[in-house]
């Protein structure tokens, strides 16, 4: 509980219409979760307006309300305070009345296009091992140690943030992993946190619909590191164009990771294969001490490698001795829906992952490709099943198209969450990115496209399901149904002997 008078005076407001000496017992952005005396801030999102909802906040007990311009009718007993931006005013009047919880906490920031889920995963398994209270906050959504929390949002609007950590902070927990979308930076999410630490993992194509540009989505992560403070560590890819844009001018103390000989953190020596992957990393001078170190780990990939040594050079800087990240490092646990391995009955494979950018599918498919070699020689086929979202960036379809013809197969293409678009037109747009004759089908419904993938397997091949990892729920139209790749696999398993479902398939260069 809080004085409005006092919260007004972390902000400059433009006016105030009525009593401010009020009481305010909770922050709102969300209409329907206001109560008595609750402050709802009325939010200009891309496709709504929370100026629309003020009197219905305003029925749910509302009391005081912060809106960019006046309702047209104005309640005696409500207060009224009109700022020029309301993202900005919800940021710093949430931090002001959580009692700024994140000074109180070591936030770890991760921002860039694929990898981010999986960092924070793997650096909460290496928190943890090393005895530290995790929290994560992301995509896969929320966790307060082992309490799990949904969310709607990568990185949540401010008031709702900030009383997650408020909570992480009333329950004793270290160090929060929080994944930081771009949309979260330009939507000033964030703004007012205060990170110990950010990790870069690459900018490669998505998010243009809404960016516009690379150069506009680029500023847009590069936000996080400005943010940082001289007290805090920025740890970036070196392997990505855009590592040196995000830490020019930031105050923070840089640490480049990559394959290159003069990186701040050497990648070398490195093996994948289903059971996991080994590497070498070299700390060198601008470390707190130079060490060359072998892992081993569980998770399977390149990617993975690099997403591990990004995690492992932070823990080191933070003091974790690097003896003890190489003893508990066989123990690392990934994100769920990540380079997920299912063995099926024929001898084949089933590996389930969220890839679904460009760059992502592309790294999943190298991926399974090495595992192919080192696993069959390469007598084994990648059978890749994956699909594009609707309302979403079209110009990523064809670019993703091109990398399926090209590293599978055997190409499947069917539904991700197609929305108010039609999937036909999404597959054919998918379609005209290829750029190499290879058996293709296009099965609409995603059960059956991943049934069909799985009948038509042989011993030793890999069926890559992409685009979906974790995610429970399909959105078609505007309705979300239950769908989960990894449970659509296993049912397979049970009912193996059962034939498989019928479809309408069209045919294209099979």
């Amino acid at each position: 509980m809080k004085i409005l008078s006092n919260l007004l005076r972390t902000i400059i407001p433009v006016s105030i219409h009525g009593n401010a000496d009020i009481v305010v017992m909770s922050i709102e952005h969300d209409s329907r979760k206001c109560i008595a005396h609750s402050l709802f801030i009325a939010i200009k999102g891309t496709t709504n307006d929370g100026h629309r909802y003020i009197e219905t906040a305003i029925d749910n007990g509302a009391s005081s309300i912060f809106c960019e311009y006046l309702p047209e009718f104005l309640h005696e007993n409500v207060t009224y305070i009109i700022v020029h931006n309301c993202r900005e005013s919800a940021a710093d009047i949430a931090h002001e009345f959580y009692d700024n919880p994140s000074r109180k906490l070591k936030i770890i920031g991760v921002t860039g296009t694929n990898g981010k889920t999986s960092i924070t995963f793997i650096l909460r398994s290496l928190l943890e091992s090393s005895g530290f209270q995790c929290g994560i906050i992301g995509t896969t959504g929320n966790y307060i140690g082992n309490r799990y929390i949904p969310t709607s949002y990568t990185t949540p609007e401010a008031p709702e943030l900030v009383k997650l950590l408020h909570e992480m902070v009333s329950e004793g927990i270290d160090y929060v992993c929080m994944e930081v979308s771009s949309h979260a930076l330009v939507m000033q999410r964030v703004r007012g946190v205060y990170f110990t630490a950010a990790l870069f993992t690459n900018l490669t194509h998505d998010h243009l619909d809404f960016h516009g540009s690379m150069q506009e989505y680029a500023k847009a992560k590069k936000i996080l590191f400005d943010m940082l403070s001289t007290d805090a560590i920025a740890v970036v890819n070196s392997d990505s164009e855009y590592a040196k844009v995000m830490i020019k001018d930031t105050k923070a103390k840089t640490f480049f990771v990559g394959m290159e000989h003069n990186c701040d953190t050497h990648i070398h020596s490195v093996y994948t294969a289903l059971s996991g992957s080994d590497f070498s990393l070299t700390f060198g001078a601008k470390h707190r001490k130079r060490v060359d170190a072998a892992f081993s780990m569980p998770l399977v990939g390149f990617f993975n490698i690099e997403n591990a040594a990004l995690c492992i050079a932070l823990a080191f800087e933070l003091g974790i001795e690097c003896q003890y990240i190489q003893e508990i490092a066989p123990t690392l646990r990934g994100a769920p829906g990540r380079m997920e391995s299912l063995a099926i009955p024929s001898g084949a494979i089933a590996i389930i992952d969220y890839a679904h950018t460009p760059d992502a599918l592309e790294k999943v498919l190298h991926s399974c490709r090495h595992i192919l070699q080192t696993l069959t020689k390469n007598t084994g086929k990648i059978i890749t099943v994956f699909g594009c979202g609707g309302d979403r960036d079209k110009e990523k379809r064809p670019l993703m198209g091109n990398i399926a013809s090209q590293l599978s197969d055997y190409v499947i293409i069917t539904n991700d969450n197609p929305r108010t678009e039609l999937p036909e037109t999404i597959a054919d747009d998918i379609l005209k990115g290829f750029t190499r004759m290879l058996p293709t089908e296009i099965i609409i419904d995603r059960k059956r496209a991943v049934y069909f993938a799985l009948s038509v397997a042989s011993y030793g091949d890999i069926i890559l399901i992409a685009g979906k990892g974790h995610e429970s729920t399909q959105i078609i139209g505007t309705i979300h149904y239950h769908s989960n790749d990894s449970e659509i696999v296993k049912e397979y398993i049970l009912n193996s002997s059962l034939s498989s479902p019928q479809s309408t398939i069209i045919q294209r260069n099979s």
